[in-house]
């Protein structure tokens, strides 16, 4: 089955080329020239990944981000985008896009970022039927069970889904921001503290000393 990105930029020539080239690289294609649009092919489709212009009336890509993270969306976001400056990737990243690419770039380059998104996509889902090991620590995510020195561990369902994020996450820094709009959603009124006790329970229980936290920013699984 083929997957289906959709594409959200206003430039509507470029990307009447770039969906030919989608096209052929075996991608399904819906396209649309404006964010509002967006939402609402989102909304009616299903898509495996999103392409989104930064730069666009009426509603650009930041604001579309705004609106993903408000109606609980996870689906795979990669800013497109002419815009090379470090402080706007960075603001990107923080609102939950999983790559950013500068136009102009060679199509093969893109495809690759595409495929390497639902890739890991693909990971993510896997693991919730997945055995988690890492020293003498076992995590099952479908009997929910996790194991400390063969000893069970009751880590509670909050802490749970924080650690399945972080193991989600391996390697990548997240924000306590990022924790609290994806376990609690964006409505949710959850302070910095709260993150902090349960990352701190976590590691307490499980003498994970891979998890690590970056002042003043969020937490990262380095293991």
């Amino acid at each position: 089955m083929k997957e289906t990105i959709l594409l959200i930029d206003d430039n509507v020539t470029d990307s009447r080329e770039l969906t030919k080239e989608l096209k052929i690289n075996g991608f399904n294609v819906i396209y649309c020239d404006n964010g509002e649009a967006g939402i609402e092919a989102l909304e009616n489709n299903k898509i495996s990944l999103i392409l989104l212009d930064m730069i666009m009336p009426e509603m650009d890509g930041l604001t579309f981000l705004s609106e993903l993270k408000a109606r609980n969306y996870n689906t795979p976001v990669i800013m497109f985008t002419s815009i090379n400056h470090n402080i706007v990737q960075q603001r990107c990243f923080n609102m939950g896009i999983n790559d950013y690419v500068v136009k102009p770039c060679y199509i093969g380059f893109l495809i690759k970022k595409i495929r390497c998104v639902l890739e890991e996509k693909i990971k993510i889902i896997e693991l919730n039927n997945k055995l988690w090991i890492y020293e003498n620590i076992k995590v099952n995510f479908s009997t929910r069970q996790v194991l400390w020195n063969d000893n069970e561990v009751s880590l509670g369902k909050t802490r749970l889904e924080i650690l399945k994020l972080l193991i989600n996450n391996k390697g990548i820094v997240l924000s306590r921001e990022q924790i609290i709009n994806y376990i609690w959603g964006t409505h949710c009124k959850i302070n910095d503290r709260t993150v902090d006790s349960h990352i701190s329970k976590i590691r307490t229980a499980l003498d994970l000393n891979c998890l690590k936290s970056i002042p003043g920013y969020g937490y990262i699984l380095d293991c």
